[in-house]
Formats: C-alpha cells, structure tokens, sequence
C-alpha cells in the first residue's frame, strides 16, 4: 500500500467531505453553529408613516425569519426574541401556575407577546398600543441586550443608560477606557 506524503494527505483531507471527519471535529462546527444569539450594540432609526421601524441586518440574521415581539417587564421598552429564547421563556413562565406571582407574570408576558417577521426592506410593524407603552414617536434606539433586542424612545434609552451605569470619567471595571463623546448627549 501507498503511503501519502503529509501535504498530500492534507489535501486529501481538505478535499474529503463531511462525513469522513472525526466526529469531535463535526460536532465542534455544530457547536459553533447552534451558539445562542448575543445582541451587542444600538442603531438608531425613526419609525415610517405607518409605523414600520427598520430592524438593522445584524440584528435580523440572529433573530431568524420570525421572532416574538412584547413589552419590556419594568421599563418603557419593547422587546424583540428569537424563537429560542421566547421558548426558554414561556416554558418557565408556565411551569408555576400555581404561584400567585407567576400568573401575573404569565398575564402581562404572554398578553403582549406577538409572532412577528421582518418585511422584505427589513421593517417591522410596531402596533399603536406597542407605541404608547414604549413612547415611541419618531425616532427609536433599537439596542442589544444579551439575548434579546430592545427598543426604546431615544430619551427614555438614554436616560435608562445613564442612570444604570453611573460611570465615573476613566476606565470601567474591566479597565477599559471609554469616551461616548457626542453619541449620548442629548
């Protein structure tokens, strides 16, 4: 029998589909592939004449083809999740119907949760009572949050930001520094 030199090996590899590689080294693709979704950063954008708000590409891509759209529990905020997550959600929400808290939880969470999908321009339809509860007029923050996309009056947002993070002028706890410069005032 043969033997392959190592650059011919390699190329034999390279060229070897799929199914013929280690079952670790598969299985770390798929690992890859089925990360959750990390929503990381904001956009700003206004809301149309009809009230349809563009959802930035890098959003949309993580969110899928559809998504729940909901209010936000505590603040004036709408909150947008893909379907994995709004799973993890509802089945924890209605796992304790027998605790009183948890059915009020259940009402407000699963009232104003709607199945929803982007058009083809990347715009979805915000409904009027969506707007009222968040305060949306024109303009909107739609920001990352983790596992989830928030949307949010620019006001409200950036009163939200600042107040939660109180940052002192320097370096953050990482030991980063940081300068928002014109982007947070208002």
């Amino acid at each position: 029998m043969a033997e392959l030199s190592a650059g011919a090996a390699a190329e034999t590899a390279a060229q070897a589909p799929a199914e013929s590689m280690p079952a670790a080294q598969t299985a770390a693709e798929a690992q890859l592939e089925k990360r959750p979704a990390e929503f990381k950063g904001f956009f700003e954008h206004g809301l149309d004449a009809k009230g349809r708000l563009f959802i930035p590409a890098k959003f949309r891509e993580q969110l899928g083809a559809s998504f729940t759209l909901c209010f936000a529990p505590h603040v004036p905020a709408l909150v947008l999740y893909p379907d994995e997550v709004w799973k993890e959600i509802s089945d924890r929400i209605n796992a304790s119907l027998f605790d009183e808290q948890m059915r009020k939880v259940q009402r407000r969470t699963m009232s104003s949760a709607f199945d929803i999908e982007a058009d083809k321009q990347g715009r979805i339809t915000i409904p009027a009572i969506f707007k009222r509860y968040a305060k949306l007029e024109s303009e909107c923050i739609i920001s990352g949050a983790g596992r989830k996309v928030e949307i949010w009056n620019p006001d409200a947002w950036y009163e939200e930001f600042t107040r939660q993070l109180e940052l002192p002028e320097g370096e953050d706890d990482f030991g980063v520094s940081y300068d928002f410069g014109d982007v947070l005032e208002r």
